[in-house]
Order: structure tokens, then sequence, then C-alpha cells
């Protein structure tokens, strides 16, 4: 039977390096007569003695330059800032008011004290960006406290009516918290 013969039985998948061979096999039939047919091939492929392992060498190299390059990258980029930050839409300002923590699609509101309007603390215009807030680290905020400050906030969305503006904490003085 002939090597074409059997292509056809194949899986598909099998058959890219089929026509492979079968090109190289033909080749080295016409090419070389002193030299058996299967150190052409190998030599044809690039399987000399010890490529396979060079090759797994280089492949293990690239792993871990690639795993210490993820694992390096976090530690390496900077916070977050609020202040100065591409979304925010308007100038910081103060607000004396309550932190706490919520069960909604955004985690963290501030409560200006003596309004009736909530802000929700994001890290950008959107309810997506509520996952990760910007916000001060230090300040130690738990289900169970509420956070009364200062805050410097920065709004990424406009003020209007029967809406909850998203912003970050720039800041935060005065610090008290109070058990629920």
């Amino acid at each position: 039977m002939s090597a074409s013969g059997c292509y056809h039985r194949l899986p598909h998948y099998h058959r890219g390096w089929r026509k492979i061979s079968i090109a190289l096999i033909k080749r080295e039939k016409r090419r070389s007569t002193s030299a058996s047919l299967r150190e052409g091939l190998i030599a044809e492929v690039g399987l000399e003695h010890g490529a396979p392992r060079a090759y797994a060498a280089r492949m293990k190299c690239c792993f871990l330059l690639s795993l210490a390059f993820v694992v390096a990258l976090p530690a390496l980029a900077a916070p977050t800032k609020c202040k100065g930050n591409t979304k925010v839409v308007a100038a910081c300002y103060s607000v004396h008011g309550r932190l706490s923590i919520g069960a909604d699609s955004v985690r963290l509101y501030l409560w200006p004290i003596g309004t009736k309007r909530m802000l929700g603390v994001t890290a950008g215009p959107r309810i997506d960006d509520a996952d990760d807030p910007i916000w001060p680290r230090t300040l130690q905020v738990t289900p169970d406290d509420d956070v009364y400050a200062d805050f410097e906030v920065c709004p990424f969305t406009p003020e209007r009516k029967g809406a909850m503006q998203l912003v970050c904490i720039e800041s935060a003085s005065h610090v008290v918290v109070k058990k629920r």
C-alpha cells in the first residue's frame, strides 16, 4: 500500500503530520542514497541527539521566567490613586460622614452626616468597579463597625438627584470607630 493510500484512514488531527512525514520521506529518497532514511529524517526535522533535552530546558526556563513575571508584577504595581485619577470628573471635596460596609453591589458606603444621600466607594464610574474600591487601607472597617471621619472624596460620577454618586476616598482625618 502506498503512503498516500494510508493518508485518508488517519483521523483529521494526524493528517497534517502525515503530510509532512510523506513529503520528507519522498525528498529523502530522492536526495540521499548513502545515508539511511531514518538519519535523514532525524536531521531534517531537527531531532538530533540531545535536541529534545535542550528544548525541554528552554521551555522550563521560559515557564519559570513567566511565573516570576506574573508573581512580581502585582508587587511592583503602584497602588491605585484617588486624587489625580483620570476617571475623576470633578474637584475633590471634604465631607464629614460615616463609612460602613454594605451587602449590596457596592461594598463600602459613605453617608454624609446631615443629608439623605449615600455615596458609593468604588474604583471607577461603573458599579462593576466596586469590587476593589479606592480608599485608605489604614482604615480598619469591619461589618460590625461604623467609621466616622472627615473624608476627602473625589467623584467618579456627577451628583444627580435620586442616584448614588460613586466616589473614591483620598484620605480620612479625625477618625472615630464605633461598634454597631
